[in-house]
């Protein structure tokens, strides 16, 4: 009897002479009669490591981007323009430091909020 351990990012599989596939997961180890394979076994080496540490190093990187995106999107949070009255358009834009005439329509001061995020 041999045995393989899968180091691999993924799932490999030995062809039997009986038609079958002995499946081996990430990181397990299998025993098998080398007289029963067909063909040649599978690639099953992986990164230095192994192929969980370089998926957790994956995770990881990914989390870590995922928070920094997280926080770009909180500080970009504004209140919405829709179904504010004049006033609260007025403290709106004061707020996110956008200067509108005191005659301005409350569209005009959604187009200047808007304009100001737009380019911020």
């Amino acid at each position: 009897m041999a045995s393989i351990t899968n180091n691999s990012a993924g799932m490999r599989g030995i062809n039997l002479r009986s038609g079958g596939t002995l499946w081996v997961d990430v990181g397990q180890t299998v025993e098998y009669d080398e007289k029963d394979v067909v063909g040649a076994l599978p690639d099953m080496s992986g990164p230095a490591g192994g192929a969980s540490d370089d998926l957790q190093a994956r995770l990881d990187t990914a989390n870590k981007r995922i928070e920094e995106l997280e926080a770009l999107l909180a500080s970009r949070d504004h209140p919405a323009l829709t179904g504010k009255n004049k006033a609260e358009l007025l403290d709106i834009a004061k707020a996110e430091g956008v200067s509108v005439a005191d005659n301005a329509t409350n569209d005009e001061i959604k187009a200047a909020i808007e304009a100001k995020r737009n380019i911020g």
